[in-house]
């Protein structure tokens, strides 16, 4: 959480800063709830196919506001598109998951979805809750679209088209890294839980340099 509340810290605006920083320390929402819920800190980002491990959904925001911002700075640099709100846009990347752990719960090693989750997604609880606590309009908006097509509305600003690609850059890779490791371990024969995406990342890259006779003989060394 230390880690998000310092990327907050980079909004110039004040009122707004404090409000996201507010948000994050405090994301509490009105709507009921039945204790099954997970916590930001030990919640996925995803049940199965992107950093779905514990902590993996705090990863997960810290690499899309990381990516948000270097986007924007690319199309500074490159393109001279100096007016696209860097504010809006790390408040939107900082609040996009924000009540995901909300809709998932534990069952013995995996992950499924709360009571409440079983009823409401993640982007209507935090629009709702966005909405209750009077953040700006552009801001709902961003939050509202970060699942591009797939969102009820489609991203219409420059701001909102930044996190949805950011999104979708840090989901897709990491899980097809995730995945590809799965594969592999399963190819293996061997029996191990990926809790991180560094370990993930490494066993993909063993597989391209040793083969699976490297990955069979690293696994069996943990």
């Amino acid at each position: 959480m230390e880690a998000l509340i310092d990327l907050a810290k980079q909004i110039e605006n004040a009122e707004l800063r404090e409000t996201i920083i507010s948000f994050l320390e405090s994301p509490t929402t009105s709507i009921e709830t039945f204790g099954d819920e997970l916590t930001i800190e030990e919640a996925p980002a995803s049940k199965r196919v992107h950093h779905s491990y514990k902590g993996g959904l705090i990863e997960h925001t810290i690499a899309v506001t990381s990516i948000a911002i270097e986007i924007i700075n690319v199309l500074q640099k490159v393109y001279q598109i100096d007016f696209i709100s860097r504010d809006l846009t790390i408040a939107g990347a900082l609040l996009h998951d924000i009540y995901k752990p909300l809709t998932y719960a534990k069952s013995g090693s995996a992950y499924e979805r709360s009571r409440l989750g079983s009823k409401i997604d993640h982007t209507s609880l935090i629009f709702g809750e966005a909405l209750h606590r009077k953040l700006p309009l552009e801001l709902l908006h961003i939050i509202l679209s970060h699942h591009g097509k797939g969102s009820s509305a489609q991203p219409r600003s420059l701001e909102a088209l930044v996190l949805h690609l950011a999104d979708y850059i840090d989901s897709q890779l990491l899980g097809d890294i995730l995945l590809g490791a799965e594969s592999i371990i399963k190819r293996a024969g061997r029996r191990v839980k990926i809790d991180n995406s560094k370990f993930a990342a490494f066993i993909c890259k063993l597989m391209t340099t040793k083969g699976i006779q490297g990955v069979k003989e690293y696994l069996d060394t943990l």
